[in-house]
């Protein structure tokens, strides 16, 4: 009955209750393990037992899709002070914040923060400690980004609107981290003008305007995308902010800045000849530019700062590219077991080429570092087949072998990219980076941190490799929705219903460090003996994906709770045994569970009704 009543709950809310975004804003909440300081739309997370590097503090952090501690004033810290002297949970000796030394000077980074640093006698400088750290009682230290502490991370809860809104059918604003993108609609000739012009123009669009700047290969990924979307197949130009009015030969952008050559891709070499005039710079849809003379009629592309000093336009701060989430992760290295681990632990995966624009982003990138990253693609099990994670084969318009893979030391099994796109094979056991990415999901559809999504669910594996995370049966559904914590949506015992979700949980299990554990599942015949169903379902569930294997036998009469083992054999046990387990909810604002709820909706939908009505 738990699905028809968040169905009777979620037509409720439609009904009854206030509207959606008032809800949203209503139950927002930084999700398990988080602490929420009031009064504020900031989440705090403090780790002490995971001990890291800065670089790999910064990693650990933005795997949860938050960055180091930035403090913005002093009430923060003081509240960051009270949390960390007064609770022992968090007491350790030192947690790294994002506090880092450059050659300006010691900065809040990557946002830059406006607190006073509460020094302890430093900094000293000692042999070029760089990275600051945090001790329980607020005190600030300068230290060797090398040495391993805790670390404190932070995100935002995303609240209001980054950008503008567009206005009739025409879309002319995108979101680029912390700017906005204005692009003039290609259709409307008249929307032309010198480049002059359209420095005015961005002004009167938006206060504090200027013409398109580009500096980083995000910058340009996020403009080629935003262009490519008006009219591909046009060679169209759009001015950007790009000049050498001042000094032929020496461009800058409109506020004077100078031009990092790397992320400029001239359609042909700039004119050298002053009497050219050809002093200004436009853009065309992929990316080139050409310089033209400044009082040549185009289009053009303004950029703004965004409503808010940090933007989430969906993936917090991983990188945003079209609809993907991405994270490009160094540290130390790590296995390509090891490294699926963490992307899976934060709602992701290694990374999937499977489409041409994609292909070309990471092409043009230039990641850093020699030994490249670990990607999705291995042929473990089937040689010589390469594959996905998920099982399906790659596209080679999408994959750049170039000579590979060539099995060297016949262990190569899985697919190594280096910095400029071109793939490797590489023995799995390897240290490498890895590439995260997940689609950028909407408002309504993300999982809480340590919950992992699939589909239309969020899935929740309790830590074997702590070993301590264990519970009866029938003490698994209060923990689910403890960890739930989702206003309105109810958590429950894992359920399968196709083979895909079949798969993932089993791949899941698999990735757990302690192998020979078992994992609760809602499967169970507690109500009719030897009649196996989920729980809270009414429907048998599917035996073609149920493998018992010589099971289930009832041994000493009281084996009716089922419990999962690597691999994905079923085993009855007596309810009362302690085991992992496995949690699932639908994803925040879906509203049915697909087959799982086929056969209760007409039976929920009469019961919301007179509920209703009553």
């Amino acid at each position: 009955m738990w699905r028809c009543l968040a169905l009777t709950l979620y037509i409720l809310q439609i009904w009854i209750l206030p509207s959606s975004g008032d809800l949203i804003n209503q139950y927002q909440h930084c999700g398990d393990g988080w602490v929420q300081r009031k009064s504020s739309n900031s989440c705090y997370f403090f780790e002490t037992n995971n001990l890291m590097t800065y670089a790999g503090a910064v990693q650990e952090c933005n795997l949860m899709g938050a960055d180091l501690l930035v403090i913005n004033d002093d009430d923060e810290q003081d509240w960051v002070n009270v949390e960390s002297e007064t609770n022992k949970l968090y007491q350790t000796g030192g947690w790294y914040v994002g506090l880092k030394k450059s050659t300006s000077g010691w900065a809040w980074t990557p946002q830059p923060g406006t607190a006073t640093v509460n020094w302890r006698n430093e900094p000293d400088n000692d042999d070029n400690q760089d990275c600051g750290s945090m001790n329980q009682y607020g005190r600030f230290a300068d230290d060797f980004c090398n040495n391993k502490y805790g670390y404190i991370c932070q995100y935002t809860v995303p609240t209001g609107q980054t950008c503008p809104t567009d206005t009739g059918n025409v879309h002319h604003w995108y979101s680029n981290g912390n700017t906005c993108l204005y692009v003039s609609n290609p259709v409307d000739a008249i929307d032309r003008y010198s480049w002059q012009n359209a420095k005015l123009k961005c002004q009167n669009i938006n206060a504090g305007a200027t013409l398109l700047s580009v500096n980083s290969y995000v910058d340009l990924a996020s403009i080629q995308f935003a262009l490519s979307s008006q009219n591909p197949n046009a060679r169209i130009p759009w001015w950007t902010g790009l000049n050498d009015q001042q000094r032929e030969g020496s461009y800058v952008w409109q506020d004077g800045s100078p031009v990092n050559q790397s992320f400029v891709s001239w359609d042909k070499a700039p004119s050298s000849d002053p009497s050219e005039n050809q002093n200004c710079a436009v853009m065309m849809a992929g990316g080139s530019i050409d310089d033209v003379t400044c009082n040549t009629r185009a289009f053009y592309v303004c950029e703004a700062n965004s409503m808010r000093t940090y933007v989430d336009v969906g993936c917090g701060p991983w990188n945003r590219a079209e609809g993907k989430c991405y994270l490009f992760g160094n540290g130390q290295g790590y296995t390509w077991n090891d490294a699926r681990q963490k992307c899976l632990k934060a709602g992701s995966d290694l990374v999937k080429v499977d489409d041409r624009n994609e292909n070309y982003w990471l092409t043009i990138l230039q990641l850093p570092g020699w030994r490249g990253y670990w990607t999705g693609l291995r042929d473990q099990g089937h040689e010589g087949t390469w594959l996905w994670q998920d099982g399906t084969p790659y596209n080679t318009s999408y994959v750049n072998w170039r000579h590979e893979p060539n099995d060297y030391a016949f262990n190569e099994d899985c697919g190594q990219m280096y910095g400029d796109g071109v793939l490797n094979d590489m023995d799995c056991q390897a240290h490498l980076g890895y590439i995260c990415e997940y689609p950028r999901p909407s408002a309504s559809q993300v999982c809480l941190t340590n919950w992992i999504g699939n589909g239309n669910s969020c899935y929740y594996f309790s830590n074997a490799s702590v070993g301590t995370d264990l519970l009866r049966w029938q003490d698994v559904l209060q923990r689910c929705n403890d960890l739930a914590s989702d206003a309105g949506v109810s958590a429950n015992y894992l359920a399968i219903d196709s083979q895909s979700e079949k798969t993932f949980v089993e791949s899941n299990i698999a990735l757990q460090r302690k192998t020979g554990g078992s994992w609760w599942t809602g499967l169970n015949d507690r109500t009719s003996e030897g009649v196996w169903i989920f729980n809270g379902e009414n429907a048998l569930p599917d035996p073609s994906l149920l493998n018992w294997a010589n099971e289930p036998n009832n041994a000493g009469g009281n084996e009716n709770c089922a419990a999962m083992y690597d691999g994905g054999r079923y085993n009855d046990l007596p309810c009362d045994n302690q085991a992992y387990f496995i949690c699932e909810k639908p994803v925040p604002g879906y509203q049915s569970s697909g087959n799982k709820m086929a056969a209760n909706v007409v039976v929920c939908f009469v019961l919301s009704l007179l509920v209703v009505l009553l």
